[in-house]
């Protein structure tokens, strides 16, 4: 291997780096999203560059981590949309069929639980960061009505959002 291509492989690592110390340094209410996605691209160029050739033969292949890759990115920057499998599919030019199977695999989780992951993920950061009305941050984070919000909070924290943030005031400082 030269120097040339060994130089090659650090560079997508190296700004995958760079992109996160970035976003965590001018962070924003978006930041935690855009460092998932970072990480996913960051282990995505590892695994590429410098995984072991046993483990590359049952790797899943290159384009099937860049769709992966491209619609992570898709649902971090729309998670607030009405995101259907339909939707996702059409971006990456596959069935809704062959995604939502690729997806599982290659995620360990269905689309729709990622989805509402970030969301909470999102709603927790509004919950510690705002004394926003519930209602509200409902609509920020995409869910589609108050019911299934508090439905998927409390499966996921074992709390209503309003005990959560009245358990947890302490750690955050509300602006």
């Amino acid at each position: 291997v030269s120097d040339k291509e060994n130089a090659d492989k650090f560079t997508n690592i190296k700004q995958c780096i760079a992109s996160l110390l970035k976003f965590n340094v001018e962070s924003s209410n978006y930041s935690s999203l855009i460092n998932i996605s970072i990480c996913y691209k960051l282990m995505y160029e590892l695994y590429l560059n410098f995984g072991t050739p046993q483990n590359k033969s049952a790797a899943p292949q290159s384009e099937q981590l860049c769709r992966l890759n491209a619609i992570l990115e898709y649902i971090n920057d729309n998670f607030t949309d009405d995101l259907s499998l339909d939707t996702l599919a059409g971006t990456v030019n596959v069935t809704p069929a062959y995604l939502s199977k690729s997806f599982k695999l290659l995620m360990g989780m269905t689309v729709s639980d990622y989805i509402k992951n970030i969301r909470l993920h999102q709603a927790i950061i509004l919950l510690s960061t705002t004394n926003q009305k519930t209602e509200i941050i409902c609509e920020k984070c995409g869910f589609p009505n108050t019911h299934s919000f508090l439905a998927a909070f409390k499966e996921k924290y074992n709390t209503v959002p309003s005990r959560w943030r009245k358990e947890n005031k302490s750690h955050f400082k509300i602006i």
